[in-house]
């Protein structure tokens, strides 16, 4: 009986103790603001036919983009 006391006292000594082993989850940097959609990046990967900054023809590559991707459309 006295060795099953012991076991078992070990035993949730050890879980108290693996609870307070748990890091603090913040982050270390401040938050950063997010840019405009259309701003984006002036790079090569950016689509043909868009200017960054330019919210027009930001708003026209979306939508060509979309409705090449609407199966309805492919169908007819």
């Amino acid at each position: 009986m006295k060795r099953l006391l012991l076991a078992s006292s070990a035993l949730v000594m050890a879980m108290v103790l693996a609870a307070c082993g748990e890091k603090v989850q913040t982050t270390s940097s401040p938050k950063k603001a997010d840019a405009k959609a259309w701003q984006g990046a002036d790079d090569a990967f950016v689509a043909p036919g868009w200017q960054a900054g330019d919210r027009t023809s930001w708003e026209n590559q979306l939508r060509t983009r979309n409705q090449a991707q609407n199966e309805y459309n492919k169908v007819n």
